[in-house]
């Protein structure tokens, strides 16, 4: 078989689009070559305190980190989460066995799930509901479908009960509508009217008072009704909600928010998300 180049320049000459932008090639810290370099030149900065951007950009001319370690793959990890940060201890179910299929799941058929993983002594950590939990029609939904959960606290407590903890899948892009069981409250804690029934857009990047909302009233409704983590299922863009792309972009942020909000919110609960790759760093908010 001939070799395929997994290098960025090559990668980045197929051309190949998805949703209007190219492949996100990042250069890693490690490499056939000995050496790699990863430029940090002119990315968005964050104020760690008020768990935000700060607006402005790295100011250095050149920021460039240089990894020469040979094939000490494993020494070029660990210095890499020197300047980087660690990674996160994960509540222990979480490197567990999970299951999920994109199917219509009611509250029968997930119990059916578990009867058929006891029945054959296997082990079932982690259950995750894909977007059909939600109402719809559409991919973007915060909120249980009644005909499928008609309780949902109770419904999922019935679950929990039989040891397994329980994700969702979520797909932002489409902001919060009228129809979410948290719309009223998410709206007004923004200060808009509720009767308009508009469509609480997806901010994620440019509106702290939007990400924290969403986090804390529409995202944390889904919490204390019993689900422990989100899948985080973004694919439509990076530079949607007001990001400006590449290394500022929906999927390591949203990655952010939710591995980082309990902290915020003074939790002891650790962070943790399903999520899709957003560039070098989200190692900081794992799986």
């Amino acid at each position: 078989l001939d070799r395929v180049p997994i290098n960025c320049t090559h990668i980045e000459s197929l051309g190949i689009q998805v949703t209007g932008e190219s492949l996100h090639c990042s250069p890693g810290v490690v490499s056939q070559s000995g050496w790699a370099v990863v430029n940090d030149t002119n990315s968005p900065t964050l104020d760690l305190e008020k768990s935000w951007w700060t607006g402005e950009y790295s100011t250095s001319d050149e920021d460039l980190y240089i990894f020469g370690h040979g094939m000490d793959y494993q020494g070029a990890l660990q210095d890499f989460t020197k300047i980087s940060g660690k990674v996160p201890l994960l509540p222990r179910y979480m490197l567990g066995v999970m299951y999920t299929r994109w199917l219509n799941f009611n509250l029968r058929d997930v119990h059916h799930v578990i009867d058929n993983f006891v029945s054959r002594s296997l082990p079932l950590d982690v259950m995750i509901l894909d977007m059909n939990f939600h109402k719809k029609p559409g991919w973007t939904g915060y909120s249980f479908d009644r005909g499928l959960f008609p309780h949902p606290k109770r419904d999922l407590a019935s679950l929990k009960r039989r040891g397994v903890r329980l994700l969702v899948n979520l797909h932002d892009a489409d902001g919060v509508g009228k129809g979410e069981d948290q719309y009223i409250p998410m709206a007004l804690a923004l200060g808009m009217d509720p009767s308009s029934n508009s469509t609480i857009p997806f901010s994620v990047c440019n509106s702290s008072d939007v990400s924290f909302a969403l986090e804390d009233i529409v995202v944390k409704n889904l919490e204390e009704q019993g689900v422990d983590y989100m899948w985080i299922d973004w694919q439509q863009g990076g530079d949607k909600g007001g990001c400006d792309g590449r290394a500022q972009n929906p999927r390591i942020w949203l990655n952010y928010l939710r591995s980082t909000s309990h902290g915020r919110r003074g939790e002891s609960k650790r962070g943790a998300v399903l999520a899709r790759w957003g560039g070098l760093g989200p190692h900081r908010y794992p799986v």
